[in-house]
């Protein structure tokens, strides 16, 4: 019997981890041939306390291989030498940020307890961390670091409000950056907003044409989802200005436009777990649908979507809690506007219930435009610092889902704020298949 403890290999990268070597001397030293992407395990290492034997002597060596390249790292248990029972993780031909090839990265050890190493990010961007840290996780991957049986209403989700207002009229734009660079950026909620003419769906904002089609959104959405599969993209498709020369209902024109990919949606109507969708885009629609379509955020009789109001829809038992006031008749009331926000940021932490807070945080008004408004004007300080201000001073835990104009702004922060405050404790977000 000896000194007993855990070391703890976290593989979030998009490769297995293969065992190419494995050695060891007078210690209990039991590696797994394999560790999957996306998974993590904990390895049991004892050092030997004979009294006959010589402790120093005590070491051992496990090398592993990202499948499918030549990266390598090789974890080293060493008894010899200053610091004494130590293990160390020598990065053979791996570098990631502040760590070179061919360094060595102590992990220390701890009698009873557990010490970390953490790899994060696809094969040719690799961040490495020795404890969980959401600046170690790619703004592309971050979704995949969460425990797959958490309802998407749990999580806290950056969004962009009108999410194609990008080329177009100063007091429509709401957007500089495309669906996809929105996505690789970290943004997992999409407002997009369709107009119904000649049975195809134009994206609009209002009356005004945005220059682009709901397929070439689709289609993004699509290709981002097939370079990073164990993401999911939130997307509230609203029917936007009068419909013209149709000859079909607005979810018939829709449901053609997804008909040959229909498994890369989530059409039921309830809040799935993130486990159920990864690789799919979850429909939120509002717009009318004979029959179960997406979760369902439609004007009916009972209820309708209160636009600058904050409310509560109730559809099919689930419970979407919406903030949507977004009127600013002056650049001062963007306080106000941030007050309202916060309301439903501090609603959605005291929230045990299953139910989804989406809060808009962004505002226009008669002469000031969306980008006003959200950066700044004339030495007054934007929607966007503030809330990243406040966010940055919250602790981890449940805000919802947060809808912003020109979420790049300021510093790219605000993305990697509202994804920071998603919780951090391992056991909480790294899982195993």
């Amino acid at each position: 019997m000896g000194a007993g403890g855990y070391l703890r290999l976290t593989n979030n990268t998009d490769r297995q981890w293969v065992l190419d070597n494995h050695h060891s001397y007078q210690m209990t030293w039991d590696f797994p041939v394999t560790i999957k992407a996306w998974s993590q395990c904990d390895v049991y290492v004892e050092w030997r306390e004979h009294i006959f034997d010589n402790q120093d002597d005590d070491a051992a060596e496990a090398r592993y291989r990202l499948d499918g390249t030549d990266i390598c790292f090789e974890i080293q248990a060493r008894a010899r030498g200053e610091g004494g029972r130590r293990l160390q993780v020598v990065l053979v031909n791996l570098s990631a940020p502040g760590y070179p090839s061919g360094g060595t990265v102590q992990l220390g050890w701890r009698h009873d307890g557990t010490v970390k190493f953490l790899l994060h990010g696809r094969a040719d961007n690799l961040r490495l961390a020795t404890a969980f840290d959401w600046a170690d996780v790619l703004l592309t991957d971050w979704m995949a670091t969460l425990p797959g049986d958490w309802m998407l209403s749990q999580l806290n989700l950056p969004g962009t409000n009108s999410a194609c207002a990008r080329e177009c009229t100063e007091i429509s734009q709401s957007q500089s950056m495309t669906v996809r660079q929105q996505l690789e950026a970290g943004v997992r909620f999409l407002d997009v907003r369709c107009r119904h003419v000649g049975d195809a769906l134009a994206i609009h904002h209002g009356g005004e044409f945005l220059h682009q089609w709901f397929d070439e959104v689709r289609d993004a959405c699509y290709a981002f989802l097939d370079a990073h599969p164990r993401e999911t993209i939130v997307m509230l498709v609203r029917d936007d200005h009068h419909s013209s020369n149709t000859s079909r209902s607005y979810a018939e024109t829709f449901d053609a436009s997804i008909s040959a990919t229909k498994g890369g949606w989530y059409l039921g109507d309830q809040v799935p777990t993130l486990d159920n969708v990864r690789g799919k885009i979850v429909l939120i629609r509002q717009f009318p649908a004979v029959t179960t379509y997406g979760i369902d955020a439609s004007d009916d009789s009972s209820s309708a979507w209160l636009h600058d109001r904050t409310f509560t829809l109730t559809r099919n038992g689930v419970q979407l809690v919406i903030q949507d006031r977004r009127t600013v008749s002056k650049l001062e009331d963007t306080a106000d506007q941030l007050e309202l926000v916060m309301r439903n940021l501090e609603a959605a932490a005291t929230d045990v219930s299953s139910r989804w807070h989406v809060n808009y945080a962004n505002g226009t008004g008669a002469g000031y435009q969306p980008e006003s408004v959200a950066k700044g004007v004339a030495g007054l300080p934007g929607l966007n610092l503030f809330v990243a201000t406040y966010l940055q001073r919250s602790s981890p835990g449940r805000y919802g889902t947060i809808l912003i104009d020109f979420p790049e702004y300021p510093d790219d922060s605000l993305i990697k704020t509202i994804v920071g405050l998603n919780p951090t404790e391992e056991s909480n977000v790294v899982y195993a298949d």
